[in-house]
């Protein structure tokens, strides 16, 4: 689906009027239903393990992270619940539970949205909860969560860069993202 058709909201705090929810289902949703389903979970995450394993082998790369937006954010934490890869990044990821956030192996970064539709700040505060709650048991893994100010699902990907607040979090973000693997995957 191109880019120009996902329709954002303007900025934190706005919402998409009915009309707009309507339209995105009918008009860009529908007519991409087969590309959805050519790259739904199952189809996705072996495409990335045979990717990983390439690399490992071409590469001989001792260590790898995995760093994901939206649909690629949920791919990196489902990744991040194997032994594949040694740290993960996650930016404004699709829906996940709690009981799926214990299972993730790798240390992961969360960097989420001020608001999203998709992970409300109730699920964030939870998970962040139960990453502080393993602290100094032999279930801890590193982590970090970050909420970008003024940004929506989808800003370190698709930002709408005329608003400062959303430029210098999709700046940031990469700023991270480079940070945190710097201290996560040190070889």
């Amino acid at each position: 689906m191109p880019l120009t058709k996902l329709k954002a909201m303007e900025r934190a705090g706005g919402h998409l009027s009915t009309w707009d929810w309507i339209r995105f289902f009918l008009f860009d949703l529908l007519p991409h239903i087969p590309a959805f389903f050519a790259s739904r979970p199952s189809v996705a995450d072996a495409r990335i393990l045979e990717f990983i394993k390439v690399i490992r082998k071409e590469k001989k790369y001792e260590k790898i992270g995995a760093v994901g937006y939206c649909y690629g954010g949920s791919a990196a934490f489902r990744i991040g619940v194997t032994d594949h890869v040694q740290s993960i990044v996650i930016f404004h990821p699709g829906p996940f539970t709690v009981d799926f956030a214990k299972t993730i192996k790798a240390p992961a970064f969360w960097g989420c949205a001020q608001q999203d539709q998709f992970v409300s700040q109730k699920l964030i505060d939870e998970t962040e909860a139960m990453y502080a709650a393993r602290k100094g048991t032999d279930s801890f893994i590193d982590y970090a969560f970050k909420i970008y100010k003024g940004t929506l699902h989808g800003f370190a990907i698709r930002p709408d860069l005329t608003k400062p607040l959303v430029k210098e979090a999709y700046e940031a973000a990469l700023v991270d993202a480079i940070s945190w693997f710097n201290k996560t995957l040190v070889v």
